[in-house]
């Protein structure tokens, strides 16, 4: 009955896994695209918990991480330079959205899909960055084998 139940849960979390960037797919506004991305979402009861494994444009890899759970109030994010702490509101099992804040204000949203074939997440990014761009980043990934 255990096993079932976390069949369950898992079943309805359709983005957990390790997901990475196509950048052929991708387009990031205003730039420059990074060279790398990995993205891991683990479950967590209520939430998730989110590994971004980076290497920017120039080759500097940074991770950035968050526990968050869907339940609007806000949780820290690690090593993120737009954000020093995440929300996130689960939309449906294939969706959740996040807001980043910085200093209480908030900076970037994101709204996190997955393919009903579970093959591929994409992350829309929108709103302000810390140096006050305008970002409209549509990062496309391919779930890990």
């Amino acid at each position: 009955m255990k096993l079932l139940a976390l069949m369950l849960i898992l079943a309805t979390d359709n983005w957990v896994g390790t997901w990475n960037m196509d950048t052929a797919r991708s387009s990031y506004n205003p730039g420059p695209m990074p060279q790398r991305v990995i993205l891991k979402y683990e479950f967590i009861e209520g939430g998730v918990k989110v590994t971004n494994d980076t290497v920017d444009a120039e080759g500097k890899s940074v991770v950035r991480t968050t526990t968050l759970k869907f339940d609007g109030k806000d949780y820290p994010y690690l090593n993120n330079v737009n954000a020093d702490s995440a929300s996130g509101k689960r939309m449906d099992d294939y969706s959740f959205e996040t807001t980043w804040k910085k200093g209480g204000n908030a900076t970037l949203s994101q709204k996190i899909s997955v393919s009903r074939d579970l093959k591929t997440l994409t992350v829309i990014q929108s709103g302000k960055d810390v140096q006050g761009r305008t970002v409209r980043n549509v990062s496309v990934y391919s779930r890990s084998q």
